[in-house]
Protein backbone atom coordinates (compact mmCIF):
# COMPACT_ATOMS: atom_id res chain seq x y z
CA UNK A 1 0.00 0.00 0.00
CA UNK A 2 1.36 3.43 -0.95
CA UNK A 3 1.24 6.36 1.45
CA UNK A 4 -1.37 8.19 -0.65
CA UNK A 5 -3.67 5.16 -0.38
CA UNK A 6 -4.15 5.87 3.34
CA UNK A 7 -5.23 9.44 2.59
CA UNK A 8 -7.65 8.27 -0.10
CA UNK A 9 -9.12 5.65 2.27
CA UNK A 10 -9.52 8.29 4.99
CA UNK A 11 -11.47 10.67 2.78
CA UNK A 12 -13.64 7.86 1.45
CA UNK A 13 -14.48 6.94 5.06
CA UNK A 14 -15.23 10.60 5.90
CA UNK A 15 -17.52 10.89 2.87
CA UNK A 16 -19.52 7.88 4.02
CA UNK A 17 -19.60 9.20 7.59
CA UNK A 18 -20.90 12.58 6.34
CA UNK A 19 -23.71 10.84 4.45
CA UNK A 20 -24.68 8.82 7.54
CA UNK A 21 -24.46 11.84 9.83
CA UNK A 22 -26.79 13.77 7.51
CA UNK A 23 -29.42 11.07 8.07
CA UNK A 24 -29.52 11.81 11.86
CA UNK A 25 -29.38 14.83 10.99
CA UNK A 26 -25.93 15.93 12.14
CA UNK A 27 -23.45 18.04 10.25
CA UNK A 28 -19.68 18.26 10.08
CA UNK A 29 -18.45 21.77 10.83
CA UNK A 30 -14.67 21.22 10.76
CA UNK A 31 -12.32 18.49 9.58
CA UNK A 32 -8.56 18.12 10.04
CA UNK A 33 -6.43 15.19 8.88
CA UNK A 34 -2.71 14.74 9.47
CA UNK A 35 -1.00 11.82 7.79
CA UNK A 36 2.29 12.69 9.53
CA UNK A 37 0.77 12.22 13.00
CA UNK A 38 -0.04 8.54 12.57
CA UNK A 39 -3.05 9.41 10.40
CA UNK A 40 -4.77 11.29 13.22
CA UNK A 41 -7.87 13.33 12.47
CA UNK A 42 -10.47 15.57 14.11
CA UNK A 43 -14.08 16.29 13.21
CA UNK A 44 -16.19 18.94 14.87
CA UNK A 45 -19.88 18.46 14.37
CA UNK A 46 -23.30 19.56 15.53
CA UNK A 47 -26.16 17.23 16.41
CA UNK A 48 -29.46 18.45 17.87
CA UNK A 49 -27.88 21.79 18.69
CA UNK A 50 -24.99 20.22 20.62
CA UNK A 51 -21.39 20.59 19.49
CA UNK A 52 -19.15 17.53 19.52
CA UNK A 53 -15.57 16.72 18.59
CA UNK A 54 -14.71 13.28 17.24
CA UNK A 55 -10.98 12.51 17.42
CA UNK A 56 -8.99 9.64 16.02
CA UNK A 57 -5.64 9.50 17.83
CA UNK A 58 -3.44 7.51 15.47
CA UNK A 59 -0.63 7.08 17.98
CA UNK A 60 -2.98 5.59 20.59
CA UNK A 61 -5.17 3.94 17.92
CA UNK A 62 -8.23 5.30 19.72
CA UNK A 63 -11.47 7.11 18.85
CA UNK A 64 -12.91 9.69 21.27
CA UNK A 65 -16.09 11.72 21.27
CA UNK A 66 -16.04 14.94 23.33
CA UNK A 67 -18.94 17.26 24.13
CA UNK A 68 -18.40 20.99 23.61
CA UNK A 69 -21.48 22.05 25.54
CA UNK A 70 -20.45 20.87 29.02
CA UNK A 71 -17.86 22.33 31.44
CA UNK A 72 -14.67 22.58 29.44
CA UNK A 73 -10.99 21.97 29.69
CA UNK A 74 -8.39 24.23 28.04
CA UNK A 75 -9.24 22.79 24.59
CA UNK A 76 -12.80 24.09 24.86
CA UNK A 77 -14.29 20.61 25.05
CA UNK A 78 -15.59 18.71 28.05
CA UNK A 79 -14.77 15.16 29.09
CA UNK A 80 -14.95 12.25 26.72
CA UNK A 81 -18.48 10.94 26.33
CA UNK A 82 -17.24 7.88 24.42
CA UNK A 83 -13.91 6.12 23.85
CA UNK A 84 -13.16 3.11 21.71
CA UNK A 85 -10.25 1.34 20.12
CA UNK A 86 -10.12 2.04 16.40
CA UNK A 87 -13.10 0.55 14.60
CA UNK A 88 -13.34 -0.42 10.94
CA UNK A 89 -16.13 -0.82 8.41
CA UNK A 90 -19.70 -0.93 9.68
CA UNK A 91 -18.52 -1.10 13.31
CA UNK A 92 -16.96 2.37 12.87
CA UNK A 93 -20.19 3.96 11.62
CA UNK A 94 -22.37 2.13 14.17
CA UNK A 95 -20.03 3.09 17.02
CA UNK A 96 -19.87 6.78 16.12
CA UNK A 97 -23.58 7.18 15.39
CA UNK A 98 -24.53 5.22 18.50
CA UNK A 99 -22.23 7.33 20.68
CA UNK A 100 -23.77 10.54 19.33
CA UNK A 101 -27.32 9.31 19.91
CA UNK A 102 -26.47 8.17 23.45
CA UNK A 103 -24.76 11.47 24.29
CA UNK A 104 -27.80 13.46 23.19
CA UNK A 105 -30.23 11.09 24.93
CA UNK A 106 -28.23 11.34 28.15
CA UNK A 107 -28.62 15.13 28.12
CA UNK A 108 -32.39 15.00 27.56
Amino acid sequence: MHSHDYTIAHFEQMKELAVRLAELPAEIRLHEYNYEVFGSWILELRFKGIRFRLVYDGKENELRLDNRDVPRDASGFGPHVWRSPRLAGEAFYAGVLGALKNAVQWRA
